[in-house]
């Protein structure tokens, strides 16, 4: 047995306890999903004791129990032994910013872990710090969900001094996470000095105008994001006239996603203006804008220039 899903039963710390007995001896198991369980922090303990003596699970999915910054602590400390695990999901658990300081301590450890989901954890700015830390040290991390936290500019600035000296991550998720154009402008800090970031979920925060001129800078320099999120932010024709600049010059983004951003009419015209010289994007979602007639034109008259 190589695959083992168990996920939306009744299992509890009991349940737990005894596969983490089974996971000590066992050397064929490769995925275990328990999500959407009771598990607490007993059986999160038992699971992270597990961990240290197996040497065949690559995938853990803890996701929606009930774990909190105690079993998140038990948990890192198993990382911190364990040579196997790529990817961790503790997603709609309560670790808060204790759990999110330990797991940030386990990853300057940790040398396989590739993947982490924290999304939905309670995890303000000072959990954020810490996770800023941990990037700045590991060199293995490529992953890393935290959506639906409350990071805010002050977390998304601590995130931002992590992505300057990470050399590994691909993806950032940080949507809904009360982020405004300082956070917004922390992040693009952060963006001009990573090579490695390829895709950026931004979406659902309030970066408005300000913050998207601060990212559309990046645009024009960063050489790695293939793939930007900023639906959801208000940035309105403004900021889309700033990323229209920012599109000219970039030669690497392929899919941007800026819907429902109020843009209008004005910002589709920009956009299309900006599409004349862009040359290597796929994908661009202008969905609920308001654009009506006149800015339908206008795209139409910049795809036929693409």
């Amino acid at each position: 047995l190589t695959s083992l899903d168990l996920s939306n039963n009744a299992i509890e710390n009991v349940g737990a306890e005894a596969l983490a007995k089974g996971l000590k001896e066992n050397s064929t198991l490769t995925e275990l999903d328990l999500s959407k369980n009771t598990i607490g922090n007993v059986g999160a303990d038992a699971l992270a004791k597990g961990l240290k003596e197996n040497s065949t699970l690559t995938e853990l999915d803890l996701s929606k129990n009930a774990i909190g910054n105690i079993g998140a602590d038990a948990l890192a400390k198993g990382l911190k032994e364990n040579s196997t695990l790529t990817e961790l999901d503790l997603s709609n658990n309560a670790i808060g910013n204790v759990g999110a300081e330990a797991l940030a301590k386990g990853l300057k450890e940790n040398s396989t872990l590739t993947s982490l989901d924290l999304s939905n954890n309670a995890i303000e700015n000072v959990g954020a710090d810490a996770l800023g830390e941990g990037l700045q040290d590991n060199s293995t991390l490529a992953v890393l969900y935290l959506s639906c936290n409350a990071v805010g500019d002050i977390g998304a600035n601590a995130l931002a001094k992590g992505l300057k000296k990470n050399s590994t991550l691909t993806l950032l998720d940080l949507r809904r996470n009360a982020i405004g154009n300082v956070g917004a402008d922390s992040l693009a800090k952060g963006l001009k000095e990573n090579s490695t970031l390829r895709s950026l979920d931004f979406s659902y925060n309030a970066i408005e105008n300000v913050g998207a001129d601060a990212l559309a800078k990046v645009v024009k320099e960063n050489l790695t994001l293939t793939k930007a999120d900023l639906s959801n932010n208000a940035i309105g024709n403004v900021g889309a006239d700033a990323l229209a600049k920012g599109l000219k010059e970039n030669s690497m983004l392929t899919k941007v996603n800026l819907s429902n951003n109020a843009i209008g009419n004005v910002g589709a015209e920009a956009l299309a203006n900006g599409l004349k010289e862009n040359s290597t994007l796929t994908s661009l979602d202008l969905s609920h804008n308001g654009i009506s007639d006149v800015g339908a034109d206008s795209l139409a008259k910049g795809l036929k220039e693409t």
